[in-house]
């Protein structure tokens, strides 16, 4: 372990998930879109642009990339 690094608290309460930011599906037909987020944000930032091609008759997925959309420290040593 890095001797700058102390190890995380993984207390689930700690971490939870931040309300709005999970993974979402929406059905539509059989072409499908798979947005993701980017490197500072969460599923929720991505709705629109699901929304706009779910309106089209597309599904859209998007998934919550790991770490994100709870606490900062929970990314520190991811890789």
């Amino acid at each position: 372990m890095n001797a700058a690094h102390t190890p995380l608290n993984l207390e689930p309460d700690r971490f939870r998930i931040r309300r709005g930011a999970e993974p979402f599906l929406l059905e539509g037909g059989d072409v499908g879109c798979v947005c993701t987020h980017g490197f500072t944000a969460s599923p929720e930032e991505m709705r629109w642009l699901a929304e706009y091609l779910h309106a089209r008759g597309l599904t859209a997925f998007v998934p919550r990339l790991a770490g994100h959309g709870t606490h900062p420290a929970a990314m520190r040593d991811l890789r």
